[in-house]
């Protein structure tokens, strides 16, 4: 059987927006078919060590092209949902504020990957949706032998051939792309604004499946609160205090917009929301939108309730306390009884169990993220044996003392009300003792650490998605969700720190395979089977390629009969 491949959420242009535009030659480092080479970006890293910067680990992962077009069309993407973005203005001043990386920018070396010039281009402008269109632009150029993407507009049009070429829909990151200019403070021309422009984009060919309400500045704080998303850059010492989040659930103004794309059959996309204002949504789609499914394009689980079935995420929130706007909140790793050395992110950036009833009783979709950050692996970094970075916690719990494995959040203080779980913290000690720790992230079952727990990791997220539906429904609900909800949402090329077993759109054959011959033996470890009559190769087709390519589908033939 031929292995094809969907993803519901990829930046195949995104690092091509900082190379240089004047760059000539067979196949510019600025076509998105050429696949940038890690050892391309670390020219500009060789002079710096971890005692001096400890954003050197993340940049060489984060940095190396993820999904080149070349990569999707060699590993049979079939179809996927490309995302036109227009980077945070909030992003690119984080990184224009440290120096240590603005030197290297400046020195050139990047070489033609990451040029001054175009990096301060985007940064200096007010209209976000001209970069749009050059993103769009971008991804129509060809490769050497004139191959293109094919942007996919009906269901008709859809072939299924091994050697055919990618087919596209889209979705846009942030209602800040869909702006010509962000000065504009009137509701009724920001609404105009946006519907000209998405105008433009049908006109073009490019169908958008849903937009993301939020991303992760306060720029579309208008419309929706962020959950806090830059942890990773925080450990890797930018100042990132103006990307925390400052408001209070979704607005009005937001609930206006979520209306005006239901219109045009568009999705409101819930990744990036604040826990509040996604609960927010909820109830407003219940009422509102109630023949729409709910997408999350690109997450993992915190592998908890928020506030249910006796558990409550303030029983894994190990210190909080106010600083600024916001309460910064540190998070033990919830895990799974018997399954060892892996567990969840427990940031609200992530799906709590009751996001995902909510996406899964919709008919929605959930995108599986490929960032090990996401899914809940956290490296603790060392230097001459000691540890350098936060992320690690010692506690005394009764009579025992723990060294647990952290993440860091921060939650506005507008959304924090005196009933909140978020307020609180340790409201049952106990639970953190079934929590990551130091010694649970080292195995003598592999000397590549990374590289056994990564795919676990993954795996931890359909037994998880498994449970809840067993919970809702019993088999019949697991089925439902191992067949229709989950799908790879991977977020490559989106600044990720991606899993080693996965690094890239060229990998995903591997890592598909990988999953066929091991996610039996990992249910079995926690002592559950798959329905009867599914096959783990059944459920690896159906949730790296059928679930996404039929969702699609379908949100396509609702566009076209509006």
């Amino acid at each position: 059987m031929e292995d094809f491949f969907f993803d519901a959420h990829f930046h195949p242009t995104l690092k091509k927006q900082f190379a240089n535009s004047d760059e000539v030659g067979t196949l510019p480092v600025r076509n998105p078919w050429r696949t940038a080479l890690r050892r391309d970006f670390l020219r500009g890293f060789r002079m710096l060590s971890i005692r001096k910067c400890l954003i050197k680990p993340l940049v060489e992962s984060s940095l190396v092209s993820q999904s080149s077009l070349a990569q999707l069309r060699d590993s049979n993407y079939k179809l996927s949902v490309v995302v036109l973005f227009a980077p945070d203005k909030g992003l690119l001043e984080l990184i224009t504020k440290n120096q240590g990386f603005m030197d290297i920018v400046k020195s050139g070396k990047f070489g033609d990957l990451l040029v001054e010039a175009q990096f301060l281009s985007l940064v200096d402008t007010d209209a976000p949706f001209d970069i749009l269109r050059k993103d769009l632009d971008l991804l129509q150029m060809s490769d050497t032998n004139g191959d293109t993407v094919v942007k996919l507009t009906k269901r008709d049009d859809f072939r299924l051939a091994p050697n055919d070429l990618p087919r596209v829909v889209f979705s846009v990151e942030g209602p800040h792309c869909l702006r010509s200019n962000m000065m504009e403070t009137d509701e009724d021309k920001i609404i105009n604004d946006i519907n000209l422009n998405l105008a433009e984009l049908s006109s073009k060919q490019a169908r958008v499946i849903y937009v993301n309400l939020t991303h992760i500045d306060n720029c579309n704080s208008i419309f929706a609160n962020q959950a806090y998303a830059v942890d990773g850059f925080r450990a890797g010492g930018f100042d990132e205090a103006h990307l925390r989040p400052v408001g209070d659930g979704l607005t009005a103004f937001g609930e206006r917009l979520a209306l005006e794309l239901a219109k045009k059959g568009i999705l409101s996309d819930v990744k990036h929301l604040s826990w509040k204002a996604r609960r927010q949504f909820y109830a407003f789609s219940k009422v509102n939108l109630p023949n729409l499914p709910i997408i999350c394009s690109h997450a993992g689980f915190t592998g908890c309730w928020f506030d249910k079935n006796g558990e409550r995420i303030s029983d894994y929130i190990i210190s909080s306390e106010t600083e600024g706007q916001q309460r910064r909140l540190k998070f033990a790793k919830p895990t799974k009884p018997t399954i060892g050395g892996v567990g969840f992110n427990a940031s609200s950036i992530n799906l709590y169990n009751e996001d995902i009833e909510a996406i899964f009783e919709s008919g929605g979709l959930i995108g599986i993220s490929l960032d090990q950050r996401v899914l809940g692996y956290s490296e603790v970094q060392r230097l001459g044996g000691e540890i350098v970075s936060d992320n690690v916690t010692s506690l005394s719990i009764g009579a025992l003392d723990v060294d647990l494995v952290t993440d860091t959040e921060f939650v506005s203080l507008q959304e924090l009300d005196m009933t909140s779980p978020l307020r609180n913290q340790l409201t049952m000690p106990s639970r953190l003792i079934e929590c990551i720790q130091i010694e649970d992230i080292t195995t003598d079952n592999s000397t590549d650490i990374e590289g056994f727990f990564h795919p676990r990791h993954f795996y931890l997220h359909v037994l998880h998605a498994m449970q809840i539906a067993d919970g809702i429904g019993g088999m019949d609900a697991v089925k439902k969700m191992l067949t229709e909800t989950l799908c790879i949402g991977s977020d490559f090329d989106g600044m990720i720190d991606g899993l080693d077993c996965c690094p890239d759109a060229g990998a995903i054959g591997a890592f598909k395979q990988r999953f066929v011959r091991e996610f039996g033996d990992f249910l079995a470890e926690a002592g559950m089977s798959l329905p009867t009559g599914l096959t783990v190769a059944f459920v690896a087709e159906r949730i790296f390629y059928k679930n996404g390519r039929d969702f699609v589908l379908k949100r396509l033939d609702a566009i076209n009969a509006i």
